[in-house]
């Protein structure tokens, strides 16, 4: 079996190819395998359906579906933890991310450090390194 396939996934989605590589590199560190980075809602819901991730981390803003929209349309599908990492923290848009389902809520800019060790949390093979 190769190593990879015992890694957690994550997919991606941001507006910004840009800030998806930043993220990606935080999962990467954190030791996951990143299935897919996207930069708009239709791409990256054909790609959570597609992968089943372990973790989902996407972006409010995204265009053709929002990142609210995507997880609307796969809440009763999707059983991964789900990250967001975005511009937006009105109340309204923060409480509708929660109520979707959203474990985590970064606000950007992000700081690389304390995101990697976040995701460490949500990574189970990292979590028992860390306790031997």
């Amino acid at each position: 079996m190769n190593g990879d396939q015992t890694m957690p996934t994550a997919v991606i989605g941001d507006h910004s190819l840009v800030c998806a590589r930043e993220i990606s590199m935080a999962f990467t560190q954190a030791g996951f395998r990143v299935r897919a980075l996207c930069t708009d809602g239709l791409s990256l819901l054909a790609a959570v359906r597609e992968h089943r991730p372990d973790v989902l981390s996407l972006d409010i803003i995204l265009p053709r579906l929002s990142g609210l929209q995507v997880l609307a349309a796969v809440k009763d599908e999707l059983r991964a933890q789900i990250v967001v990492a975005t511009a937006v923290s009105s109340r309204s848009r923060v409480a509708e991310a929660k109520r979707l389902g959203v474990g985590l809520y970064f606000l950007k800019p992000l700081e690389r450090e304390k995101l990697v060790a976040t995701l460490r949390t949500l990574n189970p093979h990292a979590q028992m390194r860390s306790a031997s």
